[in-house]
């Protein structure tokens, strides 16, 4: 890549917080005293290392925010030496390591260590009470819930935003022993364990056939006419397929649509 830089300091960036600096002269020669880059004439050459990772079975991304993919054969990152890297499991969860001069990796975040210079992720089981909830139940980018254990493997130590179905989602923060806390309160966190309170409001069709469900989530009972949701959430409802509407239930299950032809209380 070529860049037509003016006289001074620029940072190169390498991934999201990982960069080092170069200086350019008024006659157009470039230096810099950062280890894991070399300068011949005005061409900026990185090292590399290859950088082990194991995910120890978490699904999910496991991406460097901004930078390097894993490669799809090794599994491995091929990294700039001499950096800080910040590590994302899932979305909105992230924690940094360090790669230094030598290539040496190292990570003071306690959800992970370095075993042969591989970053490894020590990760936990929490249980997930369902409540009768139906939908993906799933991590943004990251694991999807067991539908016949109702475990979920993931890292403790961080935040991630959990979707109930569809658009409707919430924050969760795992502490580095496990235990869950949420703002949200139909959503109750424990030591490794988080329970739903599941809320029944009622949907009246008025007659109109179809499926009457939520998107990736559950659908209404076609004897009772109830539809089980978590409350606080906003979701998508659908009739039939590609006809669908927001609708918000808040914390009292109390439930407003995006629809003026549907009424809701």
């Amino acid at each position: 890549k070529t860049l037509d830089l003016p006289t001074g300091s620029h940072n190169i960036g390498v991934a999201a917080g990982a960069a080092f600096q170069i200086a350019v002269s008024s006659t157009g020669v470039v230096t810099t005293a950062f280890s894991g880059a070399t300068v011949a004439d005005t061409t900026v050459r990185f090292k590399t290392v290859e950088v082990g990772f194991d995910p120890a079975g978490v699904a999910g991304w496991h991406l460097i925010n901004n930078g390097p993919e894993r490669s799809r054969t090794t599994g491995r990152f091929t990294l700039v030496p001499g950096l800080r890297y910040l590590l994302s499991p899932a979305y909105g969860a992230v924690f940094p390591f360090d790669v230094a001069p030598d290539g040496k990796v190292s990570t003071t975040f306690p959800g992970a260590s370095v075993v042969d210079n591989t970053l490894t992720l020590h990760p936990v089981q929490i249980t997930v009470d369902r409540g009768g909830v139906a939908g993906w139940h799933l991590v943004n980018y990251g694991p999807t819930l067991d539908q016949t254990t109702g475990q979920l493997k993931i890292v403790p130590g961080m935040q991630y935003l959990y979707s109930v179905a569809y658009g409707a989602q919430f924050w969760m923060t795992i502490a580095h022993d496990g235990t869950i806390s949420t703002q949200l309160p139909a959503a109750r966190g424990d030591y490794r364990r988080l329970a739903f309170t599941p809320t029944d409001i009622h949907v009246d069709t008025a007659g109109v056939q179809g499926w009457h469900q939520i998107h990736y989530g559950g659908a209404v009972h076609p004897t009772t006419g109830t539809l089980r949701v978590v409350a606080g959430l906003s979701y998508l409802f659908s009739p039939a397929y590609n006809a669908q509407m927001t609708m918000r239930v808040d914390d009292l299950g109390n439930v407003t649509t995006s629809l003026p032809e549907s009424v809701a209380g």
